[in-house]
């Protein structure tokens, strides 16, 4: 089991665009459970429903937790999908 504290800086959080497509990634990740732990909750990051339903909104500080087959490579690209990608996105 791996795991990383990242922070949401995309000024939108995390919505229905960029969860779709986080979900979809992780989902490559057979054998490889990819949680985020926020505040009281542990959010699947591969069910687009348990994304949305938890908003993850700006400035928001969560822990990324990546346990089984492939967990180091899941760990760097959920990070890099937070870090880097949703902040290039489309928000309109």
């Amino acid at each position: 089991m791996v795991s990383k504290d990242v922070t949401i800086t995309c000024q939108y959080g995390l919505h229905m665009l960029p969860s779709i497509m986080l979900s979809k990634m992780m989902r490559e990740y057979y054998g490889c459970e990819v949680r985020i732990h926020y505040k009281d909750k542990d959010i699947n990051a591969k069910d687009i429903m348990d994304l949305l339903r938890n908003h993850l909104k700006h400035d928001s500080r969560v822990t990324l937790v990546c346990d089984g087959k492939h967990e180091e490579q899941a760990l760097k690209d959920i990070t890099w999908f937070i870090e880097e990608k949703l902040n290039t996105l489309p928000h309109k």
